[in-house]
């Protein structure tokens, strides 16, 4: 009895009741552990949760881009499905369209800018006398542009005018419809024979002459073999080059050439008429 009367003496190691709320400067124990372990779970659901929303975040960036995707081939599809354009035919009896000061202004002066270039550089280019005769237009002031305004204006007033009497041909289905056939390429007739060889310029004398010389000296100069193209433009360039005097030489030469070629031409069309009676 004693001892069990100890016993019930002796105190409970019951863990008390944690209070409510945050806990302020209160002693770690057991109960500190198991609130370690709860925070670990929580962070182990965060990192979960995190992983779950950047895989559902890839796979929408996925399937945007899969959409994105198939937006474009049918749009491509759409566009090669898609007919050309039909363009009308052009009617030869509609009125010309009306021009501008500027055309009225380069038909006028074009001649006189052609020729002043010329003084300075022999093998102008039109494309440079072009460009010089939009600079001059440019430079103009107001009271020299009015001749070719009115001369605009008035060809202006001659297309509406020639545009109310004008009426455009009716285009049949037919026409429009039908497609148009392909053209074949011309087959290239075989040269007869028997006809004299062609005769040569005063150039391609100078080629012929000069030729294994010019291709001698370029490969000198580069230290391989040149191309044929290098060759002939070499060649080009070098007769360029020569003088009247210097190209003379290969002209007459050129007109020896000639001279033999009506010969035998003439030779040759009095046989191939003789060769027709026969057969007759």
């Amino acid at each position: 009895l004693q001892l069990w009367r100890q016993k019930e003496k002796k105190p409970s190691h019951k863990a008390k009741a944690r209070p409510k709320g945050p806990l302020l400067n209160t002693p770690m124990s057991d109960s500190g552990s198991s609130s370690e372990e709860d925070t670990k779970k929580k962070s182990g659901k965060r990192v979960v949760s995190d992983e779950s929303s950047s895989e559902s975040s890839s796979s929408s960036s996925s399937e945007s881009s899969s959409s994105s995707s198939e937006e474009e081939t049918k749009s491509r599809k759409k566009k090669a499905t898609k007919k050309r354009k039909t363009t009308k035919k052009k009617d030869k009896n509609a009125p010309k369209r009306p021009q501008s000061a500027y055309i009225f202004y380069g038909k006028k002066n074009q001649a006189a800018v052609r020729e002043e270039m010329k003084e300075k550089n022999k093998d102008v280019k039109q494309k440079e006398v072009m460009s010089e005769v939009a600079s001059r237009w440019k430079a103009l002031a107001t009271n020299e542009r009015v001749e070719y305004d009115a001369m605009a204006a008035k060809d202006k007033e001659r297309y509406t005018e020639e545009m109310s009497h004008y009426e455009a041909p009716e285009e049949s289905s037919s026409d429009s419809d039908a497609k148009k056939p392909k053209r074949k390429p011309a087959k290239r007739q075989k040269r007869d024979p028997t006809l004299p060889k062609k005769a040569k310029t005063g150039y391609m004398v100078f080629q012929e002459e000069n030729r294994e010389k010019i291709k001698t000296d370029l490969e000198s100069e580069k230290g391989h073999k040149p191309k044929p193209t290098e060759t002939l433009t070499e060649v080009g360039r070098r007769w360029k080059a020569l003088s009247e005097n210097e190209k003379d030489k290969y002209k007459e030469k050129a007109k020896k050439d000639k001279d033999r070629y009506d010969a035998e031409m003439k030779e040759h069309n009095r046989k191939a008429a003789k060769k027709e009676e026969d057969s007759d």
